[in-house]
């Protein structure tokens, strides 16, 4: 099971995001309560906060499609997602925000709000989700835990296999630290 996913707003309070027993997205305390968009199995979904307000919210949907519910335009084509992968998004210091995502070929991609698909050229273990951090200066960072266990970096900061090993089926995390670069 995938926790629930939440983020602090930028005029206090906090937003919630969950698959919910039916198998909808939900967003609490938002006024539009739950998406009829069904999430995959076994994902979960993952929330940003938006410095101008409101908050964005990336999931896969049950036929793995990466999918986004939020006030900030979506991209028109979404891509398609591995269904054993949550995406995870972060929101940067401007207006924008991107998506960590593990494709359906196993690849490390990133959406921009722009539209734009990186491939990172890096991959993702089955079963295991990637991780972003927007960073101070501009820019975002990607964590996830490559095919051979590695712990894969990807970004402006980073682009390289790091040496410690990550346990079998979890996820590593990543955060921007305040004076720049990520911890």
């Amino acid at each position: 099971a995938q926790p629930a996913a939440s983020a602090k707003k930028s005029k206090g309070g906090y937003e919630v995001a969950l698959q919910e027993g039916s198998g909808a997205l939900g967003e609490y305390p938002s006024a539009a309560g739950t998406s009829s968009s069904g999430l995959a199995v076994g994902t979960g979904p993952s929330v940003a906060a938006l410095p101008r307000g409101g908050d964005e919210v990336a999931y896969v949907t049950t036929s793995g499609r990466l999918d986004l519910a939020g006030p900030a335009p979506s991209p028109a084509a979404l891509p398609v997602a591995a269904t054993s992968s949550s995406p995870a998004i972060a929101a940067d210091y401007g207006t924008g925000y991107a998506v960590a995502y593990r494709a359906a070929n196993g690849s490390l991609m990133v959406l921009s709000d722009s539209g734009a698909v990186d491939d990172t050229g890096r991959t993702v273990a089955a079963s295991t989700s990637p991780s972003i951090a927007a960073l101070p200066g501009g820019g975002y960072e990607e964590a996830a835990q490559a095919e051979n266990g590695e712990l894969v970096l990807s970004g402006r900061s980073a682009n390289r296999s790091s040496g410690p090993a990550v346990a079998a089926g979890t996820t590593p995390a990543i955060a921007a630290a305040p004076a720049g670069g990520w911890a």
